[in-house]
């Protein structure tokens, strides 16, 4: 529906913003969005570190929280788009 479409685009827009906190290629990160996470039961945006034998990416997002979530806002407020757009949260598609 469309929470777990939001959701995703939500995991999307993070996915994109961590790279320019944490000084990585978006490759170096793997992420998932679930509306209800079986570990936490609960919805849940999980980030880790996809490069082999991890560097600490995510710690280090983790670190950064707050500053992350403040550039996403605002990422979010800045854009003209109306429901999501490929700016924003990823494509039309995928979150409208």
């Amino acid at each position: 529906g469309h929470r777990s479409k939001g959701w995703r685009g939500l995991g999307k827009l993070l996915h994109q913003v961590v790279p320019l906190f944490v000084r990585c290629d978006l490759g170096d990160l793997g992420w998932s969005a679930e509306l209800r996470s079986a570990h936490f039961a609960a919805p849940a945006i999980t980030l880790w570190d996809d490069h082999p034998d991890g560097v600490h990416l995510s710690a280090k997002a983790y670190e950064l929280e707050a500053e992350v979530l403040r550039a996403a806002l605002s990422i979010v407020r800045g854009c003209a788009c109306e429901g999501g757009c490929p700016g924003c949260v990823g494509p039309r598609a995928d979150v409208g």
